[in-house]
């Protein structure tokens, strides 16, 4: 017999400590998360593993079950002559760079000089304490394969509340 896996049907808003709106779903539209998979980031999974259909919950998860802690290492400066032709590279701005593997990272430019620029590779969440408002609309199992599935999907929900792997 496969195993089943328990997906919530949910409409969410996710918050910084200090309130910023940092993620939510569309009014009205629950988002399908799949526990048990690693869609979704520990202490949201832990959070809301307990739910009910028709429950809502308010509660915090802290870096270590988030996005991990800041790391200085994940700050990196890149010579301007890397950068594209042309481009003129701005504090802010959210990049991307591959390998030519299929292997993506984004980035933050933190700072500009003269030859080189302050890159920060750190998941834009890292370091911070998210707040969530959850309320679960149903609660369906489906089988391993479907989640699977659900996983390889093109559109993949790559929100605070979870980073499926595509």
């Amino acid at each position: 017999m496969e195993a089943k896996h328990k997906v919530l049907f949910v409409d969410y808003v996710v918050r910084t400590a200090e309130g910023e709106i940092v993620d939510e779903s569309m009014p009205g539209e629950p988002v399908a998360l799949h526990l048990g998979i690693g869609e979704m980031i520990e202490g949201f999974e832990k959070a809301v593993a307990n739910l009910q259909a028709g429950e809502e919950a308010d509660f915090e998860v802290g870096p270590e079950e988030a996005y991990g802690p800041r790391d200085d290492a994940m700050m990196q400066e890149i010579p301007r002559s890397e950068f594209p032709d042309g481009m003129v590279p701005e504090v802010g701005m959210v990049l991307g760079v591959g390998d030519g593997q299929g292997n993506e990272a984004q980035f933050v430019i933190s700072e500009v000089g003269l030859e080189t620029v302050l890159c920060d590779f750190n998941h834009p969440l890292a370091g911070q304490t998210l707040r969530f408002h959850v309320k679960v609309d149903r609660i369906e199992e489906h089988d391993a394969a479907d989640c699977q599935a659900h996983q390889q999907q093109e559109h993949c929900h790559q929100g605070c509340c979870g980073e499926c792997g595509c």
